[in-house]
């Protein structure tokens, strides 16, 4: 149960705009439940958010670790899109 309610208030969290209560919602999902099926999800989400804040360094981060994920291989194209657009922002 805990697991999902952290993802639900980051999802909520991040419609209100309210991008950094988001990262930490997400944030206490990705690292207190490492093994869950909602973390690659939670990742991405978490991606978004700090993109949305302007800290592209840890967006990226949050994008690689999403590959690293067995999970996720059938998203990857998209992910590999959106870690490539935000790499060229910074370079």
């Amino acid at each position: 149960i805990i697991p999902n309610t952290y993802y639900k208030l980051g999802w909520c969290y991040s419609r209100q705009k309210s991008y950094e209560s988001a990262i930490d919602m997400f944030g206490r999902l990705i690292s207190g439940y490492p093994k869950h099926e909602l973390v690659p999800f939670a990742l991405l989400l978490q991606a978004e958010n700090y993109s949305n804040i302007g800290n592209l360094n840890r967006a990226i981060e949050c994008y690689r670790r999403v590959l690293d994920l067995p999970e996720k291989k059938e998203d990857q194209k998209e992910i590999r899109d959106h870690l490539s657009q935000i790499e060229n922002i910074l370079s």
